[in-house]
């Protein structure tokens, strides 16, 4: 039996615990280990096969946002994998050996549905790209492609002066966090001598608290609002928008800020329904080509539970359930005491 990006595909969906090769072909009869390394080792699957199968699903909306950010697939346990570097992974708030993956969906907050469109694996000592420089790979491409939306949202890896002037060029807006420290010019302590201060350090009066304050980064020449989020007693956030019609006031920057958390719930899904990050393939062909596959696999599953109206979780083990409900009534093995 010959394996495709179709049975490959199939055998992620299927799966719940192991999803190794040599599993694989214990699983289906006739199946050779060997043809499941030839097709992960063959030709190459883009990341535009992503596009071609996930274009037909997307309802657009003229409100409809990108959003931007990278996860870590944990190969701690794999150092010999070719993709695999240290580097920083919010799941574990450390640093891990791992294969970075940046990621772009679409939201579309009429419908409060989002769809991935695009997949880029981190990779800086082949490539010479940063992560801001996939992000903007990324978006020029929805942008050739027709993708509409209105803004972007991103996290604070993302929101460096040189990427924020870069939307609002493009005549986008955007929303993202900023770091604690970065410089802002504050105009309301010294107003005859307005000096740079971390935005920590800055005067919030209630009128700022609720509503904002026009902001001016360091170095950077665009108009832009600055909000202060209490997200936890032990937690604040700033948050920083050239959208200064939309988002008027602190309520409207949380809800813009809480969509971008749609991907960290696509980060979630993608890495418990498919497998993602459990390839022990230790080339880097194999591994791009099973992380492809894998997003493929979760538009799948996605699909189906939007069109059944359930989640994708339940899409996923409803096989499982059905067998489990079979075994109950003939028990493959039989307790007893």
């Amino acid at each position: 039996m010959k394996v495709t990006t179709q049975s490959y595909g199939q055998f992620l969906i299927n799966g719940v615990n192991n999803f190794t090769g040599t599993y694989f072909s214990k699983i289906v009869e006739g199946l050779e280990h060997d043809s499941i390394w030839r097709h992960l080792n063959g030709a190459n699957l883009p990341s535009k096969a992503i596009w071609e199968r996930v274009k037909q699903d997307i309802v657009y909306s003229a409100r409809g946002y990108l959003i931007f950010d990278d996860s870590v697939l944990d190969k701690s346990s794999s150092k010999k994998i070719e993709l695999a570097r240290w580097q920083y992974s919010g799941t574990t708030h450390g640093t891990v050996m791992g294969i970075g993956v940046v990621n772009c969906i679409y939201y579309n907050p009429d419908l409060d549905r989002y769809w991935v469109l695009d997949t880029r694996i981190y990779q800086p000592d082949q490539d010479g790209k940063k992560k801001y420089n996939h992000l903007q790979d990324m978006m020029l491409k929805a942008i050739e492609r027709g993708v509409v939306f209105r803004t972007v949202l991103m996290d604070t890896w993302y929101a460096i002066t040189r990427i924020m002037q870069w939307i609002n060029g493009l005549s986008y807006k955007f929303i993202c966090p900023i770091r604690s420290n970065r410089q802002i010019l504050d105009r309301w302590s010294n107003p005859d001598n307005p000096k740079y201060r971390a935005v920590k350090d800055l005067p919030w009066d209630n009128s700022a608290l609720t509503n904002g304050s026009k902001a001016k980064l360091k170095a950077c020449s665009l108009e832009l609002k600055l909000f202060r989020l209490m997200v936890y007693p032990d937690r604040t956030d700033y948050i920083i928008t050239n959208d200064n019609e939309a988002i008027c006031t602190t309520e409207e920057a949380t809800k813009g800020c809480k969509f971008r958390w749609k991907i960290e719930q696509y980060h979630r899904e993608v890495k418990q329904v498919t497998g993602i990050g459990k390839c022990q393939a230790r080339n880097a062909i194999a591994q791009r080509k099973h992380i492809i596959t894998s997003v493929l696999a979760w538009i799948v599953l996605h699909a189906q539970a939007i069109t059944r109206n359930i989640t994708i979780y339940e899409v996923k083990n409803e096989p499982l359930l059905k067998f489990q409900e079979s075994i109950w009534r003939q028990p493959y093995t039989v307790f007893s005491i």
